[in-house]
């Protein structure tokens, strides 16, 4: 599945991909974010059980979303914003959740733009591609974790960043927007607006701009 890859490193690249999924696996159920959180916990030290902690989120993806789900999550996602707006603006959002989630589902990308997060920044939250990438830093780089379903596994690939970037379409080292947000080094929201993930491209890629 992996390779030479330690098992460390595949946990590391285990965490960083449950970071970035949560709140989607939230939307689905609670008691499912929590079987899996502590799975993933459980698996910390083996290959072969984070390879079937692997499977077996690729499975809860196929999971519907559910009207629970969605609220909660919402809850959980808002945490990360209350303290950077108004307490109006709070009892406002909170009002929206508990009576209009799916339409505060549909607004909640407007804090984001207005306050981005790291932590929640890079969440498939915001998106709606597989969940099939996610970025960690293991030794002195960032690496890009890939998974490829195959059968009833799945095939795991490791890149530097250095790598990636490299292989950006126009060879410059300055890829496009799209392209970052394709690799998921950025996110573009709904407005069209593009936020960078700043602990990757902001720091380390010149020349990238915050419009599609």
């Amino acid at each position: 599945m992996t390779g030479e890859v330690s098992v460390g490193m595949l946990f590391r690249a285990c965490e960083a991909l449950w970071r970035d999924v949560r709140y989607p696996v939230m939307e689905r159920s609670h008691s499912l974010e929590q079987q899996m959180q502590q799975a993933l916990q459980a698996a910390r030290d083996s290959t072969e059980l984070l390879q079937i902690w692997l499977c077996d989120l690729l499975r809860v993806e196929q999971e519907p979303i559910t009207l629970a789900g969605v609220r909660n999550a919402l809850f959980h996602v808002f945490d990360h914003f209350k303290d950077s707006v108004c307490e109006a603006s709070r009892h406002d959002w909170h009002a929206l959740i508990v009576n209009e989630p799916w339409k505060a589902r549909r607004r909640i990308h407007e804090l984001l733009a207005e306050y981005p997060s790291t932590p929640v920044l890079t969440s498939y939250y915001w998106r709606t591609d597989p969940w099939r990438q996610a970025w960690f830093p293991f030794g002195e780089t960032f690496w890009q974790f890939r998974l490829a379903p195959d059968g009833t596994d799945v095939v795991a690939t490791f890149s530097t960043f250095a790598d990636v970037i490299r292989a950006a379409p126009d060879g410059q080292g300055v890829p496009t927007n799209r392209w970052l947000d394709e690799m998921r080094l950025a996110v573009i929201l709904e407005s069209g607006e593009t936020i960078l993930y700043p602990e990757l491209v902001a720091r380390e890629t010149p020349g990238c701009s915050s419009h599609p």
